[in-house]
């Protein structure tokens, strides 16, 4: 069996990387690959792209590489449609997935999109575009299957894999520690963390004894 897969974010490829793990171990002579990242490759994709070609944020930033989006997101179609898998998985990043999952369809190969963008929450009218690209949505939340099923689209609640690593504790204590989360883009993390640490030297004027932890998506932004 081969899959083809695209994870357009540092996010994505974190949390592609425990799908690609579950195929593999459901079916190890698969073939993956595509559009993915360092986690999807340690997990045993075969990279034909990086994700470091397409990981922007914000519309200047979106402007400055859209011709060169644009060139790797034809160069994605080209390439399926020729080698047709026997299923695209388009990972998150509905703007750029969508796109391809659709034009993928119109050449007979099934498409399924991992994580389902909140439509249920706002510009629902997207369900439109969404049916028409893609056969089957992997939701994390299960009331967003049942969002999917009022309007025809085949859905499947897969869970959010934070609650493998997160257990519940019993008889919870609040501490006073803060963990700060950046983000997962370069350009996310230079424009939101002078904000986060404000606030910090802020919340250490208020209270001496918090403690803080920065979480990092990759060991090179250290």
């Amino acid at each position: 069996m081969k899959i083809a897969i695209s994870a357009a974010e540092t996010s994505g490829d974190l949390i592609a990387s425990a799908l690609v793990k579950s195929l593999l171990e459901y079916q190890p002579d698969c073939q993956i690959e595509g559009l993915v990242g360092d986690k999807m490759s340690d997990a045993g994709c075969q990279r034909l792209w990086h994700i470091d070609q397409v990981n922007v944020m914000g519309l200047s930033e979106v402007v400055n590489k859209l011709p060169s989006l644009l060139r790797l997101r034809n160069s994605i179609v080209k390439y399926f449609s020729e080698n047709k898998p026997d299923v695209f998985i388009g990972v998150d990043s509905p703007d750029f997935n969508f796109k391809i999952e659709h034009k993928l369809k119109q050449c007979g190969v099934k498409t399924v999109h991992f994580i389902s963008p909140s439509v249920w929450a706002w510009r629902s009218n997207r369900i439109k575009k969404i049916k028409a690209s893609t056969d089957l949505i992997l939701c994390l939340f299960p009331f967003e299957v049942d969002f999917y099923e009022k309007h025809g689209q085949r859905a499947l609640f897969v869970g959010h894999p934070l609650t493998e690593k997160l257990q519940p504790r019993q008889n919870y204590k609040p501490s006073k520690k803060v963990l700060l989360m950046p983000g997962s883009r370069e350009a996310e993390i230079k424009s939101l963390l002078p904000e986060l640490l404000s606030t910090v030297n802020l919340m250490r004027e208020q209270d001496s004894k918090i403690q803080f932890s920065l979480a990092l998506a990759n060991d090179h932004f250290k």
